[in-house]
């Protein structure tokens, strides 16, 4: 299972994850300790943090948004975690 796979499963079914650096939390989504995405599962919504952090961060990024895609859902990008 790809990790855009993983992520799309917990964009469906929720709860505690971690793959690596990659942790997804309830309806938070952290690379490392950076709060990278949230998301809102009855509006099919997200909003993603686009600041670059390191090539993980950037993957970990890319690979959530890809899953929100697969799952036909939306994102708001924003450029600083404390936006998210």
């Amino acid at each position: 299972m790809t990790k855009t796979e993983k992520v799309s499963k917990w964009l469906t079914y929720g709860g505690v994850v971690s793959y690596g650096a990659l942790h997804l939390v309830d309806n938070c989504v952290y690379t490392y300790d950076k709060l990278i995405a949230r998301v809102d599962r009855e509006d099919l919504s997200a909003v993603v943090c686009t600041k670059v952090f390191s090539v993980t961060s950037s993957g970990h990024r890319n690979r959530v948004i890809e899953a929100l895609g697969e799952r036909g859902m939306t994102f708001t990008a924003v450029e600083e975690p404390e936006a998210v």
